[in-house]
């Protein structure tokens, strides 16, 4: 049991980071293309 939950917890960290460095590369991208907006919070 303990096995999986760990490895359940895993991917979903490795998931959640996926999306942030997906998040932050859209936002660096939408920044770049459009400099004078400001990106949403």
């Amino acid at each position: 049991m303990d096995a999986r939950r760990n490895f359940v917890k895993i991917i979903a960290k490795n998931k959640i980071s996926f999306n942030a460095q997906n998040y932050i590369a859209h936002n660096l991208i939408v920044r770049y293309k459009m400099p004078n907006t400001n990106p949403k919070e």
